[in-house]
């Protein structure tokens, strides 16, 4: 008989060995705390995640969970190769959980995010890639496909004050020229290069009781629709 998953919060820790991460931001230091990471940071997360994995599925079905790093646990080591900031890590713990089999960060996605001060939570795609940012625009150039996001964006706010990220080009892109014509809602929306929305606010008290999980699950659930319209659009477009 299998045993549902426990998860008795946060430890009210984290966020200040984040903030100390974010201070000391040098291998010495983190060398020297690595037993806070274990027990502060990792060994939570990997709780939590577990905890999730099967109420977020019936939250949004077709999320997927795993408990390790580089499944939905997010490497706190920075990739410095093309950044100007070479500080080794990013003093915050981030979590994914995509809406399918993939953990190649290329498919919709849900996300977790506790930095030392706030909570960070949305949905989406960073970057849809060549093929889906095509079938993207396609899809937007359609006004009345375009109109049903606007609607499910709209509703998204509504229900959970999500914000959809800033669109990355300032103008119609080439190739569309009725959709520059027509303005509104498809010359907004056919200029993002990706899509997501998201909500941060301070640390809520409840990330650090036994009922996280199901404040989480119960934020998030007000981001399907919008999941489930990337996941269809746009998921398979790689």
């Amino acid at each position: 008989m299998s045993t549902k998953p426990i998860f008795d919060g946060f430890s009210k820790g984290l966020p200040t060995f984040l903030s100390e991460l974010e201070a000391n931001n040098k291998k010495t230091w983190f060398d020297a705390h690595r037993a806070e990471y274990d027990g502060l940071y990792l060994d939570p997360a990997k709780a939590f995640v577990a905890a999730m994995a099967a109420p977020l599925a019936k939250a949004v079905p077709g999320t997927n969970a795993e408990a390790r790093v580089n499944g939905s646990i997010m490497r706190i080591n920075k990739d410095v190769r093309f950044s100007k900031d070479k500080t080794p890590y990013k003093p915050h713990l981030s979590l994914m959980f995509p809406v399918g089999d993939a953990f190649d960060r290329k498919s919709p996605a849900l996300w977790f995010r506790i930095s030392p001060t706030q909570l960070h939570l949305g949905c989406g795609m960073m970057d849809f890639g060549p093929t889906g940012l095509k079938t993207y625009r396609d899809t937007i150039a359609d006004p009345k496909k375009a109109k049903a996001l606007a609607a499910i964006i709209s509703k998204a706010h509504e229900a959970g004050g999500w914000e959809r990220g800033t669109p990355k080009y300032k103008t119609v892109p080439r190739g569309y020229p009725a959709v520059k014509e027509a303005g509104g809602i498809q010359a907004d929306l056919i200029r993002h290069s990706g899509f997501h929305m998201g909500t941060q606010e301070p640390h809520p008290k409840q990330l650090f009781t036994p009922e996280a999980v199901d404040f989480v699950c119960s934020r998030l659930k007000t981001l399907k629709p919008v999941a489930q319209w990337l996941s269809k659009t746009i998921g398979s477009a790689h």
